[in-house]
């Protein structure tokens, strides 16, 4: 009974029993040293005697039941999902509830209440560098990954070797909190969603992480992810069960980085998104933000080399737009300001300002009075549109590259390369931006003016409006890799007839995916 975790009213009754059981007799007024009668004494000793330790937990009380019903415990914490505002209150859940905001307070200590799960093995790494790296929430399991944690036998971000950083201290008022709460609540609607692809899942959170990753799952992972994962002693798994999933709460207060809050505050507006329709499994994230390094890569390629400066720097700045919308800190019809974009490109103001209006005219952003430049919110039209001039432009490159003969294919052979060896790693997000960038990299051999620089804007677009319409890119990884190597196999023999064909199927392939999604939202 000296553990910390021991509830006070628990320890003081062990101690009355202790003293009851004692040589010495209970005084007839009642024992002083803990303020109780005689009465009382004899009480708890006799129920420990027959019932031992479980006999010092309060009994189940007669009367009425319990006023609130498992019905509006699950509304009260699934609200989060569906208040108005992401800054909601306990006063705000019991308004839209219809409980006192007293039984929301009562009902929230017990459900997060951090000792119902047990702090060894996975979650006794979980320190304050740890970071949400992902989340999947299907109707068969729910797995929050978590990485950046120090290793308690090699050297830590903040730690030393063979130590661990103190997790932070966490409060209901600690600025993580809101949104963890709400990203937990979604397991509550998990059950309306389809099975999902867990395995995809894993096998990307250890494809896009480097180091140790945590998996906190609410049921136990399948034999065939638990056999992929033997290999991999950097990936420890904890199941937590459904109904301590909540618990987690505290726990995951104290391991995040508040250096991540914008982070959580994305997955938080996501998963509220999630929760009006939630048939299909929440994934986040649906495609991984482009790192500095890719950004740089992308503006440093052959693509970029005829440009002129201003040109080069509206390559930029979309660039660093997309970025941002990828990684949730924008979305469709929210205002780009000119200081960010700025300090992001090292640029003036007057120079951003042109670049907007480069980016305008290629529909890329959108110029309002008043407000200057606005994400857009694309719509179905905008990227059949696309796709279709994309069609026209390609059809064009491909019978160029034909003329230009096989000498000219070298690029075009080592993007298809890189795309095979992303295709392995079973991301389709990534294999997708490789099948542009091989794309890309086809209109860059034909050595022409103007359609070079027509396609690879349209390439810009399609990034654009799928990443604010929440779309993949393309059909299957299988696919993307046949249709391109067949292609590049055309293009090698100059058997334009096949080319065109293949170029044709592809397109028509990656339209119909799209529409179909574009339906099914």
């Amino acid at each position: 009974m000296a553990s910390t975790r021991t509830p006070s009213y628990l320890a003081a009754r062990a101690r009355i029993v202790l003293d009851a059981a004692s040589d010495d007799p209970i005084p007839e007024d009642g024992d002083d040293a803990h303020r109780v009668g005689r009465r009382t004494s004899a009480k708890w000793l006799g129920r420990f005697l027959e019932s031992g330790l479980a006999g010092l937990e309060d009994a189940a009380r007669s009367g009425r039941p319990p006023v609130i019903s498992d019905e509006v415990v699950l509304r009260v914490l699934a609200e989060p999902l569906f208040v108005p505002s992401a800054k909601w209150t306990s006063r705000t859940i019991a308004r839209a509830t219809g409980v006192s905001q007293s039984a929301v307070v009562r009902l929230w200590g017990r459900t997060f209440d951090p000792r119902l799960i047990s702090e060894t093995g996975p979650l006794a790494a979980l320190n304050r560098d740890s970071a949400l790296v992902g989340v999947h929430v299907s109707q068969k399991n729910s797995v929050i990954a978590l990485a950046g944690v120090d290793e308690r036998d090699g050297p830590g971000r903040h730690g030393r070797a063979g130590t661990t950083v103190a997790p932070h201290a966490f409060s209901m008022r600690s600025p993580v909190r809101l949104p963890v709460q709400t990203i937990l609540a979604a397991d509550l609607l998990a059950s309306r969603s389809a099975p999902g692809h867990l395995s995809s899942f894993v096998k990307s959170m250890a494809a896009t992480n480097r180091g140790r990753i945590v998996l906190l799952c609410r049921e136990p992972l399948d034999a065939g992810v638990l056999s992929w994962l033997d290999g991999r002693p950097e990936i420890q798994t904890l199941a937590v069960g459904a109904e301590r999933w909540q618990a987690l709460l505290v726990h995951l207060g104290r391991a995040l980085d508040p250096e991540g809050q914008r982070t959580l505050e994305a997955v938080q507006h996501s998963v509220r998104e999630w929760a009006r329709r939630p048939m299909e499994p929440f994934i986040w994230p649906q495609r991984h933000p482009a790192r500095p390094t890719e950004v740089l890569q992308r503006i440093s390629t052959p693509s970029h080399r005829n440009l002129s400066p201003s040109q080069r720097l509206a390559e930029t700045v979309a660039a660093s737009i997309h970025d941002a919308i990828v990684a949730g800190r924008l979305r469709g019809g929210e205002r780009v300001t000119e200081s960010s974009l700025a300090r992001a490109t090292h640029a003036s103001r007057g120079q951003i300002r042109d670049a907007l209006k480069s980016l305008a005219a290629d529909g890329l952003v959108d110029l309002e009075s008043g407000r200057g430049a606005v994400v857009p919110r694309p719509s179905v039209h905008d990227v059949l549109e696309t796709y279709a001039a994309r069609r026209v432009l390609g059809g064009i490159i491909v019978g160029a590259a034909i003329r230009w003969g096989p000498e000219s294919l070298g690029p075009v052979r080592s993007a298809l390369s890189d795309m095979k060896k992303t295709g392995l790693t079973g991301d389709v997000w990534a294999t997708g931006e490789a099948d542009l960038r091989f794309q890309d990299s086809l209109a860059d051999s034909v050595e022409m003016r103007r359609i070079p620089t027509m396609f690879r804007r349209l390439t810009m677009q399609l990034r654009f409006f799928i990443s604010v319409m929440g779309l993949d890119y393309a059909y299957s990884v299988d696919d993307m890799i046949a249709d391109d190597s067949a292609l590049l196999a055309a293009l090698t023999r100059r058997d334009a007839v096949s080319a065109q064909k293949i170029w044709e199927r592809k397109m028509t392939a990656a339209v119909e995916y799209m529409v179909r999604q574009l339906d099914a939202g």
